[in-house]
């Protein structure tokens, strides 16, 4: 029989965006992972993850992906971890260019994070309050900035990296096809159940997505709109 695994996106999966993995949730979802092989990527370092997973679920997990892949923990063991550089001539469009070209009134600082083998950018900035964070999702969504920075920074560095919309804020860089779906390496031949919440073109779940419609025959991803879904579905399904 094929082994089945079920991964799972972070922010927006299993929690809310940026925030701690509901009690309750936390709770079922601990009696999920002792009797399933249960696997996390997302665009978050280490320390962001153990802070809204809780170390207990973190070490429960068969492996977690950090940085969209580009680095492999089991438990507290850095299993591997690839590098990232950004050219002076992208960092200089990201970091003067778009940032005094967005119309969007606030900038918090901290606009520009390099993870291992990938980076986040921000126009809002990572230092934002609660309360600037809502006012820029809601003009993000009024406005498709995200997504046409994204395009926009396609067209010109896709023969190097690769620009997808991340969490509620953020744009993720990698190096062109290097990334969540870089795990599927470690699956072959294994059947891959996986949750997200931006499988669309443009988001960071939808490489990952793709490739497991190519992957296996019972492969399968679900775009969930919250981790209520994420719960409702599980439970269904197992």
């Amino acid at each position: 029989m094929t082994v089945k695994s079920y991964v799972f996106d972070v922010d927006g999966t299993l929690t809310p965006s940026r925030g701690k993995m509901n009690i309750d949730f936390h709770l079922w979802f601990s009696d999920f992972c002792d009797k399933h092989n249960v696997y996390l990527v997302t665009g978050s370092d280490r320390p962001r993850t153990v802070e809204q997973m809780t170390e207990y679920i973190y070490n429960k997990c068969r492996a977690v992906y950090q940085c969209s892949a580009n680095e492999m923990w089991i438990g507290e063991k850095l299993v591997r971890q690839s590098r990232m550089e950004i050219s002076k001539e992208l960092e200089k469009i990201l970091l003067e260019y778009w940032v005094k070209a967005s119309s969007f009134p606030h900038r918090t600082g901290y606009h520009l994070d390099i993870r291992s083998g990938q980076a986040n950018f921000s126009v809002l900035g990572r230092k934002a309050t609660k309360q600037q964070r809502e006012e820029y999702i809601k003009w993000d969504k009024e406005n498709d900035e995200r997504n046409t920075i994204a395009w926009t920074l396609n067209d010109a560095f896709g023969h190097t990296y690769e620009f997808t919309v991340a969490g509620e804020t953020g744009i993720d860089i990698t190096y062109k096809n290097c990334g969540k779906e870089q795990i599927l390496l470690d699956f072959d031949g294994c059947d891959v159940v996986f949750f997200g919440d931006t499988i669309r073109p443009g988001g960071n779940d939808y490489s990952l997505a793709q490739m497991l419609m190519h992957h296996t025959d019972d492969s399968r991803a679900y775009n969930v709109s919250g981790w209520r879904e994420t719960w409702e579905l599980l439970a269904k399904m197992t």
